[in-house]
């Protein structure tokens, strides 16, 4: 463990102790993250408006930690709010068109896609030709383009200014 520490750059108790019990102000500024401004402002213009909100995660731990995240903060923060997790083998990997079909099925004008959807072009278009918002948080390494979404919040973006790119999905979800 001290080694681990020390490879950090920790060689004190005080820095030890802060590393492992940190308050929330020593979280870098979400606000860093290429855009999180315009996330935020929609998720609030949508629980203010009773907007349905889906949540779409992926099946795995690091998607279903997200969506159990996300669910719980928006309805706590009064939003109406749906989930989709894909089913593997009928569904696919990622964001697909079943699940965006399933959002509007479901009334959603805004679709948090968690843990997923940093590749997703094809289906982002598909989204907006829905006249549905979309909202990617993920932590995938990006191909060239990103897709044409409302913000694409993601630390391993080239032009974003967030100082730590290896938050899982569940930490820019978080964020």
């Amino acid at each position: 463990l001290s080694r681990s520490l020390v490879l950090r750059g920790i060689s004190s108790f005080n820095e030890a102790r802060g590393f492992f019990r940190a308050g929330l102000e020593f979280l870098h500024d979400p606000f860093l993250m290429n855009g999180m401004e315009e996330a935020v402002n929609r998720i609030i213009e949508a629980v203010r408006k009773g907007e349905t909100i889906l949540v779409y995660g992926d099946y795995d731990v690091d998607g279903t930690s997200s969506t159990a995240l996300l669910v719980h903060f928006l309805q706590h923060a009064g939003g109406t709010v749906e989930f989709f997790i894909p089913n593997r083998l009928t569904d696919g990997y990622g964001l697909s068109r079943t699940g965006i079909d399933s959002a509007i099925e479901k009334g959603a004008s805004l679709i948090c896609a968690l843990d997923c959807g940093t590749t997703a072009v094809d289906e982002a278009t598909y989204a907006s030709e829905q006249d549905v918002d979309l909202i990617i948080c993920d932590h995938h390494t990006p191909q060239a383009s990103l897709p044409e979404a409302l913000a694409v919040l993601n630390p391993k973006r080239a032009d974003c200014r967030y100082p730590f790119s290896e938050l899982c999905a569940c930490g820019v979800t978080f964020k």
